[in-house]
């Protein structure tokens, strides 16, 4: 992709968005901070241009799929019942289709669909293969864990940034690709040898 097709994708990027914002802000805070640890993972990893363009592209716009979500669900207090949860879950593929609308967004449908699957084959929407699944969606997906985790939500506390780092880090080749996982455990300088002999449970 060229310079000149990267600002198109931005510029389309920004619009999507601008409709985030007016609808949560917050959701559009956890857009961008996504966005920016997804960069500085793919950096880390070493991953070509081209890669890291659609890594922090895809942070800015993975959970896009929320706008076809009805608002009593997103901005609900408490834990989502089982038929909230199921509709959530659907949000990687309202997200794809959304994109496919776009000429120039149609190449990050697939990350975008991907990024809550689990390379132990145990995520959503499909529950693909570690092996079927894009490295921008493994970037996002653990760029997206760590901020949600260390962000206050009506029914959860925010964790400490090294909290949040050792439940991704336990999560290491079952939810998260282990490459990935390290990376960010050096982008955040966090040692796991600091890990208590019982790591905690995944949320």
């Amino acid at each position: 992709m060229d310079e000149v097709a990267e600002r198109e994708v931005e510029e389309l990027v920004d619009g999507l968005c601008r409709i985030v914002v007016h609808r949560d802000a917050a959701a559009a805070v956890h857009l961008d901070a996504t966005a920016a640890l997804a960069q500085r993972i793919a950096r880390e990893l070493k991953l070509a241009p081209p890669a890291i363009f659609r890594a922090t592209v895809a942070g800015r716009i993975h959970d896009i799929g929320m706008l076809a979500i009805p608002t009593d669900i997103t901005t609900k207090t408490g834990p989502p019942n089982r038929n909230e949860r199921r509709e959530l879950e659907m949000h990687p593929i309202y997200g794809a289709s959304i994109l496919e609308g776009f000429g120039r967004l149609r190449a990050f449908a697939e990350i975008i669909r991907a990024h809550h699957e689990r390379v132990d084959g145990k995520g959503y929407p499909y529950g693909l293969p570690d092996y079927d699944i894009p490295i921008e969606a493994k970037v996002v997906a653990v760029a997206e864990a760590f901020h949600t985790m260390t962000t206050e939500r009506p029914y959860a506390a925010a964790r400490t940034p090294q909290r949040a780092l050792a439940e991704i880090y336990y999560n290491r080749d079952r939810q998260f690709d282990a490459g990935v996982v390290d990376a960010v455990c050096r982008v955040m300088r966090w040692d796991p040898a600091s890990l208590q002999e019982q790591p905690p449970a995944a949320s």
